[in-house]
C-alpha cells in the first residue's frame, strides 16, 4: 500500500527519498522504506540522530522527497534555517 500512496503523491524512480525516522522494529516505517524501493527511488534511512544531522544528510544526498510527520517536517525546516541550509528542493510526504 505504501507503494501506491507514494506513487499517488508523485514519488518516482528518479527521486531520492529520505525517511526521517529511526525504524527499530516498527513495521510501518519498513513498509514505507520498501515502498520507496519498489518505486525505484534511492532510499536513505534517517536513523536515530539529531535534527541537525538529518538536515545535513537531506542536503548532502540531494533528497527530493522527505518522509516525516508534519510537525517534524516543520522542525526540519526550522533546523535548516538555523544552519543556513536551503532544503527548498525537497518535497515532504506524510
Amino acid at each position: 500500500m505504501w507503494f501506491y500512496a507514494l506513487w499517488g503523491v508523485g514519488v518516482r524512480p528518479h527521486d531520492v527519498a529520505y525517511v526521517a525516522f529511526g525504524y527499530g522494529s516498527f513495521i510501518g516505517f519498513w513498509g514505507l522504506h520498501g515502498g520507496c524501493e519498489k518505486i525505484g527511488a534511492l532510499t536513505i534511512p534517517g536513523g536515530a540522530q539529531t535534527t541537525a544531522a538529518r538536515v545535513r544528510q537531506i542536503h548532502e544526498f540531494g533528497a527530493t522527497v522527505v518522509a516525516s510527520t508534519p510537525t517534524y517536517a516543520l522542525r526540519l525546516a526550522a533546523g535548516a534555517e538555523e544552519l543556513g541550509v536551503d532544503l527548498s528542493g525537497a518535497r515532504c510526504t506524510r
